[in-house]
């Protein structure tokens, strides 16, 4: 029988592969760190078979034991949000132990139509402490304090690609 990976595995290898695409920017050690977002519209929907942007697409990942669990929900919401001029898709992150719910956040993505690539944008964090939030760690959104928009998943990976996320 023929096995392929999972999708979310193929998004964590593509985030540590380095870029080896002639004629783009990158710094001294070959990270890509600009993005030519005007070259390219940016929607808040997407097809991508790795990373789905169409809403009510849902992903559970880590299981469910009798003595305790470990799970995160990730669900594209109907929601968009504009997030430095971008209109941008709204992906939820729910993270659960134990029965106890531990963070959501929320999430900001879009797609360049020409290339496929899947942006990512920002996010809004609560963090849960008996049952009510107690912080909100990890926020930024791109146009705020310096923050730029971080390529989560380019539309053609390939072998020897490197780029910042957030």
């Amino acid at each position: 029988m023929k096995r392929s990976l999972p999708p979310i595995a193929v998004i964590l290898l593509s985030a540590s592969w380095t870029l080896a695409s002639p004629g783009i920017d990158t710094d001294a050690d070959g990270w890509l760190d600009t993005f030519p977002l005007t070259n390219d519209k940016i929607v808040p929907s997407g097809n991508s078979p790795y990373f789905p942007l169409e809403p009510g697409s849902f992903v559970v990942l880590g299981e469910l034991r009798p003595a305790g669990s470990e799970f995160v929900l990730i669900t594209v919401l109907h929601e968009t949000e504009t997030v430095d001029g971008i209109r941008t898709r709204v992906v939820e992150e729910r993270e659960y132990r134990d029965g106890y719910l531990l963070e959501v956040s929320r999430n900001f993505f879009g797609t360049a139509e020409k290339t496929g690539d899947i942006l990512y944008f920002g996010e809004d964090v609560d963090d849960y402490k008996d049952r009510r939030v107690a912080g909100h760690s990890g926020v930024w959104r791109a146009g705020r304090d310096g923050a730029r928009a971080g390529l989560f998943l380019p539309g053609a990976p390939a072998a020897g690609m490197k780029y910042y996320l957030e």
